[in-house]
């Protein structure tokens, strides 16, 4: 029966073929030898999981049913009942049938799938695997969409962050100068530092040339009388600029403490300044990537059109089904013999 049945009843079917993979392109600058070879391996061996699972899956069978007409290919009623696809199947029906006449091998080292189609025609079984291969790439190029937009919406979310903490960076420094009358807190207290211990250093020298020259000089003679004056005027300097280094502070908030606050100010505005800049980098490093494709489907073995039938294959199948004939009266013989014997008839 199993010889008849293959032999003039199944119908024939033609398998197509086509062998494709995920590459993305090289973009291993800035990265170590290593870790570009794990990161490009790591993204596309998962994109091929992904693939695998998406052509073993009922939305592939409805999207190639819509182009093609798979379910009224399948279900062709010129062709053996046995092998066919039952009318109106449902969507576990077509699931099934789908996964039994689209074969998948993946290898996760190399990332290639292969498939295989059968189908009634040699036509039908090119056609649905070409959709299958398209379909594919329309899932990789959706992939890629959505992760080039959730990076360029990261890179602007961080931007914004950026900007709003530079803003504030800048305003306070603007209070604080407001505040305090100061450019440049540290600065001008060094400026007006450096001009005191000029003056404290001018005066000391006045002062020994005023003590020499009064050793062998009269009070009211021109030069004593040139180098008090100068004297005078050193010390009036030197109290002023006593006073402006000490109005930059008060006892409540020193200048030591205003210095100390201000430099704060000045790290802050710095850091969300090369904070803001790095976001920038980032978005348009972002914006670039995108432009480029980042992963593509790289079919090197096309659909296939099958120039002759490989299913039902009539010896192999009947040979099969009389071994599993035998193997199933052995078993059966088996347990009536034992039956038997325990029941002593």
């Amino acid at each position: 029966m199993a010889l008849l049945y293959y032999g003039l009843i199944a119908s024939p079917m033609y398998v197509s073929e086509a062998k494709f993979a995920v590459r993305s392109p090289d973009n291993s600058g800035g990265m170590d030898f290593a870790a570009a070879i794990f990161k490009s391996t790591s993204s596309t061996t998962a994109d091929g999981h992904v693939l695998a699972q998406y052509v073993k899956s009922l939305d592939i069978a409805k999207s190639i049913d819509t182009e093609v007409g798979l379910v009224d290919h399948f279900t062709d009623q010129s062709k053996d009942a046995i092998s066919r696809l039952w009318q109106n199947p449902t969507q576990d029906e077509l699931l099934r049938y789908w996964q039994w006449a689209v074969t998948l091998a993946f290898d996760p080292d190399t990332g290639i799938l292969g498939i295989k189609v059968k189908a009634y025609t040699p036509e039908m079984a090119e056609k649905i695997n070409a959709s299958i291969l398209r379909h594919s790439e329309i899932l990789v190029n959706e992939i890629n969409k959505r992760a080039r937009q959730d990076a360029i919406e990261l890179a602007r979310a961080e931007v914004i962050k950026a900007e709003e903490r530079l803003l504030l960076a800048r305003s306070t420094m603007k209070q604080f100068r407001d505040a305090n009358a100061l450019l440049d807190p540290k600065a001008s207290a060094a400026g007006t530092q450096g001009i005191v211990t000029e003056l404290e250093g001018e005066g000391a020298k006045i002062e020994a040339e005023l003590a020499e020259a009064r050793s062998y000089m009269r009070d009211d003679a021109p030069r004593v009388v040139a180098l008090k004056s100068r004297l005078d005027a050193i010390r009036a300097q030197f109290a002023l600029e006593r006073r402006k280094l000490a109005s930059m502070g008060d006892a409540s908030n020193p200048l030591s403490a205003v210095v100390a606050e201000y430099e704060r100010y000045v790290i802050e505005e710095e850091f969300a300044q090369r904070q803001y800049v790095g976001a920038m980098s980032a978005l348009e490093a972002a914006r670039v990537h995108a432009d480029a494709k980042s992963r593509y489907v790289v079919a090197f073995q096309q659909p296939s059109l099958p120039d002759e039938s490989l299913y039902p294959r009539p010896l192999i199948m009947t040979g099969v089904t009389f071994l599993g004939g035998l193997i199933f009266l052995g078993l059966i013989s088996l347990i009536w013999a034992a039956i038997r014997e325990h029941a002593g008839f």
